[in-house]
């Protein structure tokens, strides 16, 4: 026993520093310990971090401001920009992952993406912003075109889990956008009572409609199970014991997902029809002259924002195969949804209407001459939104833009132009082989009729086809067909 412990003590003495090297430790461990982020190190922007701009002898850095760090770090060939560099003694850093700032009185909102302190009695505000991404998004469908056309084409596919964000929004119009930070929110709970909530007027004599549910595939069920018990938790459906019911079936979407909709062909059928006007998308175009401003706000789930009456409610019912549902707020597929949809929108905004907005159900343009008066008028309508309870869905707004795409169509300073991705739809158009491709290529065409020359003459061989018993291809309706393509 007495020899292992004097050859413990004899290695512990060999492995002790030495006076200058125990110096150097001392003065290290005086120093608060050094910590940086794996935010930091990598230069992307998460939950905890803001950027922010800044420069260094009149060239442009950007500044990532994390939470998660204990000291101020630097790249070395920033160092070398003609600042004057002292060396120290070595430092420790620790890599670490979310420890919060202890030194000063800074206030971090990652919500606005702000910091803010104060310096000589002042506030300093610092608004930070998002680096646009150089990852150019395209279709599944394009892909596939260009892999039959290109047999040999290799690359790299990316599966990308980032939030989807408009064009750059421009410094000038930042600070509204903080400050009218609710209306890019979720909704929580119920929409208000409006005057404009939806109702479900029946012919006399309707009695109520109940139909049998459709039997699902086995792998959609789970996908309806999910997405009812979503809508029950976000209060838009509730359980239900209505005379009604309608079946429920399940739509695929063109990113693979599905949507969940409800077949009220039946219901519509009784229902009376609400004469309410929809405004004609080449008036709403025609209003546009000298601007040269736009941003467009796209409502989150546009529909769910509008109640259903009351004493409608019932008639939303619906069965799955799992139980019986009526909807809250009004569904998508009832026959007077986009006019109600519609007079909601256009009653708040009639001031402005056909001035410097267009509102074409969830789809509101803001249009100006400068980017002084945008500014006044994006205020204005985001006041509107918050008044009335309307949420818009941020990732699918644009702010600012001196071009932007608005109802299928690319509106700028120079004018209205057609949109260059529905050209090509167009043009790749296979020959239509049943009445609904053909109906398809037709209102696809029609839509753009205004930029087609003697449209009306040119079609008519397609159109004649409509008609019952019509549907054959001559020569002359061939011709049309890529006539109207090219």
């Amino acid at each position: 026993m007495e020899e292992e412990e004097d050859t413990e003590g004899n290695d512990l003495m060999e492995d002790q520093d030495t006076p200058e090297e125990k110096k150097n430790e001392e003065e290290i461990q005086g120093e608060a310990e050094l910590e940086i982020s794996i935010n930091a190190l990598t230069g992307s922007v998460g939950h905890h971090t803001l950027r922010i701009q800044g420069t260094i002898n009149g060239k442009t850095l950007n500044i990532l401001v994390d939470s998660g760090s204990t000291h101020s770090f630097i790249i070395p060939s920033w160092a070398r920009e003609g600042v004057k560099v002292i060396q120290t003694n070595p430092l420790a850093i620790t890599v670490a992952n979310g420890e919060k700032f202890k030194f000063s009185p800074v206030v971090m909102d990652f919500r606005k993406m702000t910091l803010s302190f104060e310096k000589e009695g002042q506030t300093v505000l610092l608004q930070g912003g998002k680096k646009p991404s150089n990852v150019k998004l395209e279709s599944g469908k394009k892909m596939s075109k260009l892999t039959e056309k290109e047999p040999e084409c290799q690359g790299e596919i990316y599966l990308l889990n980032v939030e989807e964000e408009g064009t750059e929004v421009p410094s000038k119009l930042q600070p509204l956008l903080t400050e009218f930070v609710e209306v890019f929110e979720e909704p929580q709970g119920l929409p208000p009572p409006r005057t404009h909530d939806h109702a479900i007027v029946l012919k006399q004599g309707t009695h109520p409609i109940n139909l049998r549910p459709y039997r699902f595939p086995y792998h959609q069920k789970a996908e309806v199970e999910k997405q009812v018990s979503q809508m029950l938790a976000n209060s838009v459906i509730q359980t239900s014991k209505s005379p009604f019911a309608a079946p429920c079936l399940m739509v695929k979407k063109k990113d693979g997902s599905w949507r969940f909709c409800v077949d009220y062909r039946q219901l519509n059928a009784a229902t009376i029809k609400n004469k309410f006007p929809i405004p004609m998308v080449d008036e709403l175009l025609d209003e546009l002259k000298g601007a040269g401003y736009f941003s467009k706000i796209d409502l989150r789930s546009g529909y769910w924002q509008i109640r259903v009456k009351a004493e409608d409610i019932p008639k939303t019912a619906f069965r799955t195969h799992q139980g019986h549902y009526e909807f809250k707020v009004m569904p998508f597929g009832l026959t007077n949804a986009p006019a109600t949809f519609q007079a909601l929108m256009n009653n708040p905004f009639q001031p402005y209407l056909r001035k410097f907005v267009l509102v074409f159900f969830d789809d509101i343009l803001i249009y100006s001459a400068s980017m002084q008066e945008h500014y006044q008028h994006l205020k204005r309508v985001l006041e509107v939104l918050k008044a009335n309870h309307l949420f818009a869905k941020k990732s699918k707004c644009f702010f600012g833009q001196q071009k932007i795409e608005y109802l299928g169509h690319i509106i700028s300073k120079e004018g209205v132009a057609t949109d260059p991705e529905k050209i090509e739809a167009m043009k790749d158009w296979p020959l239509p082989g049943s009445l609904k491709s053909l109906r398809g290529f037709l209102g696809l065409t029609g839509y753009y009729r205004k930029f087609i020359k003697g449209y009306g003459g040119i079609s008519k061989p397609l159109t004649n086809m409509l008609k019952k018993d019509g549907f054959k291809w001559s020569e002359e309706a061939k011709l049309a067909f890529e006539q109207l393509k090219c």
